[in-house]
């Protein structure tokens, strides 16, 4: 897909972009090939959008490596459908580290004009928050009288060597 822009045409309007995934403010685990990603809009094409990431707090950037360093560190994002006038961007963080992170990006628009834009934070854990999700538990059994046959079955963490009499299984 491409944009088409008319000779001499004139804008000085500098595309603007949004932070979705992950969410701002969110916290997220620390799981391989974090995506980071979100839109990019501009009234004649978005050609490029680049992504900064920031140690929230410090002057610690992410950098292509996957170090971080004191010199800011501009990363290319893919665009799902470059010089459009409405894209989707992404960013894959192969090894994400635990913390607080501020992602801004640089949206440039095929005639040019560029923006930088902090555009959220997140936060890279070890676990999500507590699951607040009522347990729900539900138990089949066989008919009275049925048969059951079973060519095997693993469980773990349970003493079955006795059924609730007592009786040994």
């Amino acid at each position: 897909s491409f944009g088409v822009v008319a000779d001499g045409a004139v804008d000085t309007d500098a595309p603007v972009g949004q932070l979705t995934n992950p969410a701002p403010g969110s916290s997220t685990p620390g799981d391989p090939d974090l995506v980071i990603s979100g839109e990019a809009a501009d009234d004649t094409g978005v050609e490029a959008v680049d992504v900064r990431v920031r140690i929230v707090g410090t002057t610690k950037f992410l950098q292509p490596d996957g170090s971080f360093s004191t010199t800011a560190a501009w990363l290319t994002g893919d665009l799902s459908e470059p010089s459009t006038t409405n894209t989707a961007w992404s960013w894959t963080w192969a090894a994400p580290v635990l913390g607080n992170y501020e992602v801004a990006v640089r949206p440039n628009d095929v005639l040019g004009n560029s923006s930088v834009q902090v555009v959220g934070t997140f936060q890279v854990a070890t676990a999500l928050g507590p699951d607040t999700t009522p347990l729900v538990l539900s138990q089949v059994l066989p008919a009275a009288n049925s048969v059951v046959t079973t060519t095997g079955a693993d469980v773990s963490g349970l003493d079955l060597r006795h059924d609730r009499l007592g009786l040994a299984l």
